[in-house]
């Protein structure tokens, strides 16, 4: 504001632009980044606000029982078990390292502790052949595995939609070179998006399948601040906090925290 009325005021002889050129700079280059490193103090948290989503009893009722269909892929060699339950299409990836019984049992566990709170039964899984060794692990569901070479066809289809996406948001980046770090959780900010607009063929056209099983609202203003691989600058109160040391770090955002 001091530089604009130097300008606006001709304080400053021979200066060769207007007000508006510094208007557009700002929103063309953003706030000047001495004055970020330099002047950013610790802001006040927000306050933990709720987002509780209300299922009624009924859908929940007719709806309890769910089938659930999974899979492994990979990208860039990185192993990833995808869980898609069907009718309520909610996705879950998570990296697993070792393709053990042991291992992706407990994957396993992990997602029907997930519909368990949610209140919903976990019944029948689909898998291919390669999950036979899971059925000694995992007495209270039934697992259903396919022929040799044979794919359970929903599962193939997400992953192919998981890595479309997945792929459209590397075409974005500006970088010559992708961590591994940064390829998983790529893989995990697509699924989050996938499961947060309402499916067409799903059991309802209202309510997201992330509300249906998570039972959370997403809020723009705290979950569409920054998109995927940006440059940020994140406050970092230095100790001591009355030394030349820069006020914030830089960093890529990697999707919601």
């Amino acid at each position: 504001l001091d530089f604009t009325g130097m300008v606006s005021n001709n304080m400053t002889k021979n200066c060769d632009f207007a007000t508006r050129d510094i208007s557009n700079a700002r929103t063309i280059f953003g706030p000047q980044l001495q004055g970020i490193q330099g002047k950013t103090t610790q802001r006040k948290p927000d306050a933990v606000v709720e987002y509780h989503v209300a299922i009624p009893q009924d859908f929940m009722t007719n709806n309890k029982v769910i089938t659930l269909t999974v899979d492994v892929f990979f990208v860039d060699g990185t192993a990833f078990l995808l869980t898609l339950s069907r009718r309520i299409q909610f996705v879950m990836t998570e990296q697993t390292l070792p393709r053990t019984a042991k291992q992706l049992a407990i994957h396993l566990k992990r997602v029907l502790r997930v519909y368990d709170h949610a209140g919903f039964t976990v019944r029948h899984v689909l898998m291919n052949g390669e999950f036979e060794k899971l059925k000694n692990g995992m007495p209270t569901i039934v697992i259903n595995t396919t022929a040799a070479k044979k794919y359970v066809s929903e599962a193939e289809q997400k992953i192919r939609v998981v890595k479309e996406r997945s792929r459209g948001v590397v075409c974005t980046l500006p970088h010559l070179y992708i961590p591994r770090r940064m390829k998983i959780e790529m893989v995990y900010f697509v699924t989050l998006w996938l499961n947060t607009f309402p499916i067409q063929n799903g059991i309802s056209r209202v309510s997201s399948p992330r509300e249906l099983v998570t039972r959370w609202w997403m809020d723009y203003a705290k979950h569409c601040r920054v998109e995927f691989g940006t440059y940020c600058e994140v406050h970092d109160k230095p100790d001591p906090s009355n030394s030349m040391v820069t006020r914030t770090q830089e960093g890529i955002a990697l999707g919601l925290s």
